[in-house]
């Protein structure tokens, strides 16, 4: 029996491995990142409906310095938007994209920005990770990975009638870096924690999970030549663990 379990799973391993289900996973997390887009491309639209409103209404009758300043602040947010919506858009793209190097603080606040809007207030959110620590590879599909890891974080930690904190640091070890990403939830039974990277195993009530998410992340994490592990204790919190080789070290 154990040898045919053992069979069984290496088989949906390699049916997960096709193109197919992993975009099946992919889209999921577009639909979070669209809807994560709609609040965060309303402030710049906002801004500058309202510089242009002003413009429009003061006419010639406004002061250069005045005119120069609402300008600039269209000119800026005009830019801010194109950025948000540039890095829906390199997400979107197919796997087979180009690996590329970039910075990783820089990868946290883009992919924390499509789940902030769905951040209860309960929750506060820190990011601690040094300056020029830099990674090559995938940039889109280690976005989705670490997406994965903020909303299962964010889902851990309904409202208790208490503060909770979701917190990303990141240090250099040799040659990798090591990223953690914790929370302070519900947290996982020890006997769910071998099981959590299996494809199609989920710890969350019917309809709220695929129970592809973390297979999806731990794949796309030994893509990239890293690990990813679990630390957990029930009712205090979980942490996920991701070793990553940094550009331009141990090469």
């Amino acid at each position: 029996i154990t040898a045919l379990i053992q069979a069984f799973n290496r088989m949906i391993r390699e049916l997960f491995k096709h193109r197919d289900v992993i975009r099946a996973e992919k889209l999921a997390s577009l639909g979070t990142m669209f809807a994560g887009i709609a609040h965060e491309i309303n402030n710049p639209l906002s801004n500058i409906s309202s510089s242009a409103q002003i413009l429009s209404e003061e006419g010639e009758a406004a002061e250069p310095a005045l005119r120069r300043e609402l300008v600039q602040q269209i000119v800026e947010e005009t830019d801010r938007a194109t950025r948000i919506v540039r890095s829906v858009l390199r997400f979107s793209r197919d796997r087979a994209a180009p690996r590329e190097a970039f910075d990783l603080v820089e990868l946290f606040r883009e992919t924390f920005r499509f789940i902030r809007w769905e951040m209860p207030p309960h929750i506060t959110f820190s990011l601690d990770i040094p300056p020029g620590l830099r990674l090559r590879g995938n940039r889109n599909r280690l976005e989705q990975a670490f997406l994965n890891l903020l909303k299962n974080a964010v889902d851990a930690m309904p409202d208790r009638g208490r503060e909770e904190w979701l917190r990303v640091d990141a240090r250099p070890r040799g040659a990798a870096v090591e990223i953690r990403v914790s929370d302070t939830g519900k947290g996982i039974a020890a006997a769910d924690q071998e099981k959590i990277f299996d494809p199609f195993f989920t710890t969350k009530e019917v309809g709220k999970g695929t129970g592809l998410g973390l297979f999806v992340t731990h794949e796309i994490v030994e893509e990239h030549g890293g690990t990813v592990t679990v630390q957990s204790r029930e009712g205090e919190g979980t942490t996920f663990v991701v070793t990553l080789p940094l550009e331009g070290r141990g090469e």
